[in-house]
């Protein structure tokens, strides 16, 4: 990386006017770009060019350049590194991307929904919440309550309000988009498959399992008929329809759905990633409350010591990870 900027600071130091300065900025920024609600886009083969891209950004702050574009490119690369899982990285261009918008531009509110995202995979539920507050207030104000994006909002907030046990109100903004999504767009729609799951999740934590497993079971059947088996918006509703299930005490399905998920992601983003980490954590659980403690025991050790690398030991998932570990590790020992 730090060869990579030296090269890149010295080319911007070579006789160019902006206008060719900002028209490789567009470039790189659009060959960087991800629509974060669209599954369909591939992030994968982008994550080469973030060297690069993080060369140019650094650059052209050391000459104190700014331009739509450069925001632009900052919220690209914070985009991708959350997809990679590199959450503090992300926030920092994140933030700058925020920092950069006056409060009255249109791309603030988008700015604020992808700051919050990050935030909360870091664990900042109150931050993230607000960002979205933010967010959902000043695009309901510009598009209307109907409008898609609107939905998005309403189901991101949902989402944090969810982590904060506000679980009515979550429901209910989640009810909402799912009813507008389905006239929108129509059952299929992938972004309604979003809405179903996320809406489910929330009714299992107020121990509504079978509407939970229901939506989850329609929602994974559409998105296999439209993205395939091996896709990762798969994984991730089956790895919540596993945890439903679990609830429902049908420990067997369970098990079968995060296997699948968790081999599907490894083959997708490593061993070492934050989803990975979360899938083999509630893998090991089923695992232990299948009686199967070897197995859980080195799942589990497996999800701690990625969640303390990646997200830090004070993180919620590490601290969860490090008492299920606890936990099984003591059942072991009772044998």
């Amino acid at each position: 990386h730090r060869i990579i900027r030296g090269v890149v600071a010295k080319e911007l130091e070579k006789e160019r006017n902006q206008a060719e300065v900002i028209e490789m900025i567009d470039s790189l920024g659009r060959w960087l770009y991800v629509d974060q609600n669209d599954a369909t886009q591939s992030r994968k083969d982008r994550l080469p060019y973030l060297p690069l891209a993080e060369g140019v950004v650094a650059a052209l702050s050391a000459k104190d350049m700014s331009h739509t574009d450069v925001i632009e490119l900052q919220d690209n690369l914070a985009t991708l590194l959350k997809y990679q899982g590199n959450f503090k990285r992300a926030r920092l261009y994140g933030q700058a991307a925020l920092d950069g918008v006056a409060d009255d531009d249109i791309i603030r509110a988008r700015l604020q929904s992808n700051l919050a995202i990050i935030e909360k995979n870091l664990g900042h539920y109150d931050v993230a919440a607000k960002l979205l507050e933010k967010a959902l207030k000043a695009d309901s104000k510009h598009f209307g309550e109907q409008h898609p994006n609107v939905q998005i909002g309403r189901s991101n907030l949902a989402v944090i309000f969810q982590d904060l046990k506000r679980l009515e109100e979550a429901a209910e903004l989640l009810e909402k988009a799912l009813d507008v999504d389905i006239r929108n767009f129509g059952e299929q729609h992938p972004s309604v498959q979003i809405r179903r799951s996320n809406l489910a999740l929330v009714y299992k934590d107020l121990n509504h399992l079978k509407p939970a497993a229901e939506l989850l079971e329609k929602a994974l059947k559409a998105e296999i008929q439209h993205f395939g088996e091996q896709h990762p918006t798969v994984q991730i509703s089956r790895s919540n329809l596993a945890a439903v299930y679990r609830s429902l005490d049908y420990l067997e399905p369970a098990v079968e759905l995060l296997e699948k998920a968790l081999k599907a992601g490894i083959e997708h983003f490593g061993e070492q990633h934050p989803s990975i980490a979360t899938r083999k954590n509630n893998l090991a659980v089923n695992y232990y409350q299948q009686g199967r403690y070897k197995e859980a025991e080195q799942l589990m050790a497996a999800a701690y010591s990625t969640n303390k690398e990646m997200l830090g030991k004070d993180h919620p998932r590490t601290q969860t990870s490090k008492e299920w570990l606890a936990i099984i590790r003591e059942k072991l020992d009772e044998e």
